[in-house]
């Protein structure tokens, strides 16, 4: 309760009873460019990510891995997925 402080002493998602999802690289040989944090899903470059000059479009795919206690996840099937693309020639 609000009273007891509870509320304020909880992350909101364990209050709910969530988990927060996480996040992975889906080919591991990516994290040779890029650094991600499988909690937050903060997505940097390795020292060999700068300074690498892709020949073509590079594409990252970052998964966010996700469960309910109460089932399926309506609408998370094969929408768990996003890209980040290292373009080529960029600057």
């Amino acid at each position: 309760s609000i009273d007891d402080g509870y509320i304020y002493k909880t992350a909101p998602l364990t209050m709910w009873g969530l988990t927060a999802p996480t996040y992975k690289l889906q080919n591991p040989k990516d994290a040779e460019l890029v650094k991600l944090n499988s909690t937050t899903g903060e997505l940097s470059f390795t020292d060999e990510g700068r300074t690498w000059k892709p020949q073509t479009n590079y594409d990252i795919v970052i998964v966010v891995e996700a469960s309910s206690r109460w089932g399926a996840i309506s609408g998370y099937e094969g929408n768990n997925t996003f890209t980040f693309t290292l373009m080529k020639d960029a600057k």
